[in-house]
């Protein structure tokens, strides 16, 4: 056949249109329920059709019966996606411990234009559901949480932090700072500091742990902590993303040793002598003087007297 007998791309182009088709790519819009963590579930739609794993179904049996649904799962990560208008539930099981994340997203005109997101730390044979529709107020969603999957609902939780508009493609996390004021012997003021980029969805929230166990708390003013211990934190933003965990060495100092009070006059310029304590987790010898300032003021190491 010569080239001439070939179709035109007009030619293409005018039979697709003839049957309501177009070859100029349609921007993508929709929701999506994404997971990150110990779950496996799947979405239910309106009629009953599913999009994931159903537990009652044999392992790696995967539904996407859902119109305009797609399911993805790369390790403990989970994608729904629905790019059609509806209202969904989606249906999850805790199979083992760990931390759970679930974020409510929303897309239009290719973009990501919306995200609610949710923390949980639930046990393993937990369930937890969430309803969500298009066009639904994000701040409205609810996780309802039966920890011990008997079919009660035992918690309803709001989302953690929700964000809408351009701030919702933010991919940047928070930046904290932490400083310790000394107040009394042995004890000191935390103040923990976090600032978002100008454009960011803004922190969410700060968190820090205080020792070596524990579980990490919501920061909200200025505490008292003990000196000589570690102090782990970091903050969120509104669109999820998590600052790596930071951390530093209180430090406990006994000024002029041997002296009571404790006090010191910053204003008179002259040489104090201070010595840095070890602890059970901290071994004061490790510490590079080079390093190291006193209320902004150099130091100068002097071995102790025998």
């Amino acid at each position: 056949m010569s080239l001439s007998n070939q179709p035109s791309f007009a030619g293409v182009a005018n039979s697709l249109e003839a049957f309501g088709l177009s070859d100029t790519p349609e921007l993508f819009g929709g929701m999506e329920l994404e997971t990150l963590g110990p779950v496996e579930g799947a979405i239910v739609d309106a009629s009953g059709n599913l999009l994931g794993r159903d537990p009652a179904k044999p392992e790696g049996v995967i539904d996407e019966a859902i119109p305009g649904g797609n399911y993805n799962a790369i390790a403990d990560t989970q994608s729904f996606f629905l790019n059609e208008d509806g209202a969904y539930v989606g249906k999850l099981a805790v199979v083992t411990q760990g931390g759970i994340r679930l974020r409510v997203r929303t897309y239009a005109d290719g973009q990501l234009n919306g995200q609610a997101i949710f923390n949980v730390d639930a046990p393993v044979g937990a369930k937890l559901q969430i309803a969500f529709a298009t066009g639904q107020d994000l701040s409205t969603l609810r996780l309802q949480i039966d920890l011990d999957g008997d079919g009660v609902v035992d918690n309803e939780k709001a989302p953690d932090a929700w964000v809408v508009g351009p701030a919702a493609n933010d991919r940047q996390a928070p930046t904290t700072t932490a400083a310790v004021h000394w107040i009394a012997p042995q004890q000191g003021s935390l103040v923990l500091t976090a600032t978002d980029q100008p454009d960011g969805s803004g922190v969410a929230g700060t968190y820090y742990r205080i020792g070596d166990s524990g579980t990490s708390q919501l920061y909200t003013a200025p505490i008292n902590i003990p000196l000589g211990v570690r102090v782990r934190f970091f903050s969120a933003d509104r669109a999820g993303n998590t600052e790596l965990i930071q951390e530093i060495q209180t430090l406990l100092v006994d000024i002029k040793p041997g002296g009571f009070p404790n006090s010191i006059n910053l204003g008179s310029k002259g040489t104090v002598p201070v010595a840095i304590l070890s602890t059970a987790t901290f071994d004061a010898t490790t510490l590079d003087p080079q390093t190291l300032t006193l209320a902004g003021a150099p130091v100068k190491v002097k071995p102790m007297a025998r």
